[in-house]
């Protein structure tokens, strides 16, 4: 095979799904090198709409970027003329991706065994709200739901001490379940050319979303008789970018060794060692596993003032060379503080 050719070339895929959700995933498949053909109705995906467009009506900034490397195509699907086309689509295919109801796509004919009847080998994938089998079956989503529904809301003022909750202000769940959708259809594809056939793939946001994000925040539950609550470190209030003068930074060391070569980098050698006085090692590889786990917790939550205490004297005008010496010296990540506007 040519060096040249993209890892999908020749893959096809209908895309019939809107929002961020389907779009992500086939954004994705897009950049892989699949042919994806977007399937909107005679308004338009209603992503088009979202934000102030540079020069045209309908193509927003967040359309473009999503929607990027796909062909557009605009079919009214209630009509016995979009169908056929969407038919005829689907059957030059190889996946066929939506976010659409069950009963609608019952409704217009485009369900998996109405599909299957016409495109035997399709990869079908739903992108679902809830799982089909579940009690929420059926019930629209959005990422705030998502996002409440999760538990992900209470993680932040956990980690702020507020009583309210708070959406994270990003798509994760929009996101993170379109990363679950493409690896759903990769592999599918995969089978399909080691065994031969198409499939039916459901990927639910709820159910995504909620495995993501508690295999960390479930951690202290695996075990029915560890103490304290279940959670990981992520959500201590101490675990937060360390301050400069003008900025802040985000330090990584992570074993011992690295810390106390970040303190010789940071012109304080003495610090490791008075840290380890006061009985806290910083990750004790020698130690049995509970202890290692609270002499971890005791410098998680030691470590902000101590950091500060040396970062703090440090201005931001030196950031970028102050974590370039860190990164040479380390082999460790480290990064000054990026905006959505200045990412380091």
């Amino acid at each position: 095979m040519s060096a040249n050719r993209s890892m999908l070339d020749g893959i096809r895929v209908a895309d019939m799904s809107g929002q961020i959700f389907g779009p992500y995933c086939t954004q994705m498949l897009a950049d892989l090198g699949a042919d994806v053909v977007k399937v909107e109705p005679p308004t338009g995906d209603m992503l088009r709409n979202l934000g102030r467009p540079a020069k045209t009506l309908g193509m927003g900034k967040i359309h473009m970027t999503i929607n990027r490397g796909k062909r557009s195509v605009n079919w009214d699907t209630k009509s016995e003329s979009g169908r056929a086309k969407l038919r005829a689509l689907i059957a030059a295919s190889d996946v066929f991706i939506h976010n659409i109801r069950d009963e609608a796509m019952h409704r217009l004919g485009f369900d998996y065994e109405s599909v299957r009847s016409f495109a035997p080998d399709i990869i079908y994938v739903h992108c679902t709200g809830f799982d089909s089998a579940g009690p929420s079956a059926g019930h629209p989503a959005y990422d705030d739901i998502i996002q409440g529904a999760s538990g992900i809301v209470a993680l932040a003022s956990e980690v702020e001490g507020k009583a309210e909750p708070q959406y994270l202000p990003l798509a994760l769940a929009d996101k993170v379940a379109g990363l679950y959708a493409v690896q759903a259809t990769l592999a599918a594809l995969i089978h399909k050319l080691r065994f031969g056939g198409g499939q039916f793939v459901e990927v639910p946001m709820f159910e995504a979303v909620t495995a993501f994000h508690l295999l960390e925040n479930f951690a202290g539950a695996v075990f029915p008789d560890e103490p304290g609550t279940p959670r990981y470190r992520h959500t201590s209030v101490d675990r937060q970018p360390s301050p400069t003068l003008d900025g802040y930074i985000c330090l990584a060391p992570y074993n011992d060794d690295r810390w106390r070569r970040l303190f010789d980098v940071l012109g304080r050698p003495e610090i490791a060692p008075a840290v380890q006085a006061l009985g806290v090692r910083f990750i004790a590889a020698d130690n049995p596993r509970l202890a290692l786990a609270r002499q971890a917790a005791k410098f998680f939550k030691l470590q902000p003032k101590v950091v500060a205490a040396v970062t703090g004297t440090k201005g931001k005008s030196s950031i970028v060379a102050f974590v370039r010496e860190i990164w040479t010296a380390l082999d460790k990540p480290a990064a000054s503080l990026g905006t959505v506007g200045v990412v380091t």
